[in-house]
């Protein structure tokens, strides 16, 4: 959980960084939801300055529909995508 006085969002570069919080804000799930996405790394995550964070890229393409092939397993799914 982001402590007070802790930014959301960080920006180095031209890379905006997203902590778990601020993820969970804008996906409208909880922090811990957020934690188990990263525990199973289906989102990447960076330490910047000290802090695990997200970058908006990374929630951009976690959160993008992938093409699927027939019969290929979708992580959390108990059967494959019909073709």
């Amino acid at each position: 959980m982001a402590g007070k006085g802790m930014a959301p969002t960080v920006t180095v570069g031209d890379v905006e960084y997203l902590s778990f919080a601020e993820v969970a804000r804008r996906t409208n799930v909880s922090s811990e939801t957020v934690r188990r996405w990263v525990a199973k790394k289906l989102i990447l995550t960076s330490f910047v300055k000290g802090r695990q964070m997200i970058t908006a890229s990374s929630l951009e393409s976690f959160l993008t529909p992938q093409q699927l092939e027939p019969g290929v397993l979708i992580p959390g799914l108990c059967r494959a995508v019909d073709g």
